[in-house]
């Protein structure tokens, strides 16, 4: 939490505020997110810019994946029932490893589908060269989904990289005749 000193001579002060606080936000956000009826319900994650220390990229991927396994637990208490998915966020950085690592972690935990987030990067060439570099490692025919793009081209070889062949024909259609690309 960044204090420099731990109050009340509490070993884990700051881990303890964490836990509460984000406990309380994940139970309130993904009940939140089941009452408003998602089909696709995204856990909190920790984003850090592209810019970001080693440490600071890995401080951010452990506790991303406690949030995320905190969430999917809240889920799978109501969720299943109402047959909402809910999509665990891989991350790591530029870190191939650490995105591996990202993906066979939530597979383990039985999310219905992966999101790829967390920093993509500083440029498109970041963006596609970290695409190029996981999407091997996916299993088909899991849902994916890409997190953080808007731009035609990234949109383009996203959808390339992440999607079957009908989806892919699908959503560059519809992308490109509701902004008259073509």
């Amino acid at each position: 939490c960044g204090w420099e000193k731990n109050f009340l001579d509490t070993r884990n002060f700051c881990e303890e505020i964490e836990f509460l606080s984000s406990y309380i936000l994940f139970l309130f956000q993904v009940d939140v997110q089941h009452q408003l009826g998602a089909d696709i319900i995204i856990p909190l994650d920790e984003v850090v810019p592209y810019t970001a220390s080693d440490k600071r990229v890995l401080n951010a991927f452990d506790r991303t994946h406690r949030w995320q396994k905190r969430s999917l637990e809240q889920h799978n208490k109501h969720g299943r029932y109402w047959k909402q998915a809910m999509f665990g966020i891989v991350h790591g950085g530029l870190n191939k490893e650490k995105r591996i690592e990202s993906l066979r972690m939530l597979l383990d935990m039985g999310f219905d589908g992966l999101a790829i987030g967390g920093s993509l990067g500083k440029s498109k060439k970041d963006l596609f060269e970290l695409l190029e570099n996981i999407m091997p490692n996916f299993p088909n025919p899991l849902p994916r989904h890409l997190l953080g793009i808007a731009d035609y081209k990234s949109i383009s070889v996203g959808v390339a990289q992440v999607t079957s062949p009908d989806f892919k024909r699908w959503v560059t259609h519809r992308f490109a005749v509701g902004y008259r690309f073509f």
